[in-house]
């Protein structure tokens, strides 16, 4: 913020502020504690492409990466395998375990805390 008025400005053009017209398949991951594109707006992608084979795929107290952060019960990542599915098959995508990833923990790990917090306890 400090260098912002250093940098050069340019006028806005035709673009900013448009989506592009797209009607392929298209899969949108989201986590919403997302800090790089916050959920209030990227929620709009939801509804601007919301065509056939066109998946948003929310992730409740995810952050940027759902794909490799969306832990399941039996040791996979939700959205690595919805990415999977995606790949193979555009227009068969399961994205039903979104609603089966494990809360986030912050306990962390007894050697993590140690060595980042020098307490085996993140809470102490």
């Amino acid at each position: 913020a400090k260098r912002q008025d250093e940098w050069p400005r340019y006028p806005h053009d035709q673009c900013v502020g448009a989506f592009p017209g797209y009607s392929g398949p298209l899969l949108m991951l989201h986590g919403t504690f997302d800090p790089a594109t916050p959920h209030k707006y990227a929620v709009e992608l939801a509804t601007r492409y919301a065509g056939p084979h066109q998946y948003w795929v929310q992730f409740s107290q995810m952050a940027h990466d759902p794909g490799r952060w969306s832990p399941l019960s039996d040791g996979t990542h939700c959205g690595l395998t919805i990415y999977s599915d995606f790949l193979d098959d555009p227009q068969n995508v399961d994205t039903s375990c979104a609603s089966e990833v494990l809360p986030v923990l912050f306990d962390g790990s007894p050697a993590l805390n140690t060595a980042l917090l020098g307490t085996s306890s993140a809470w102490d």
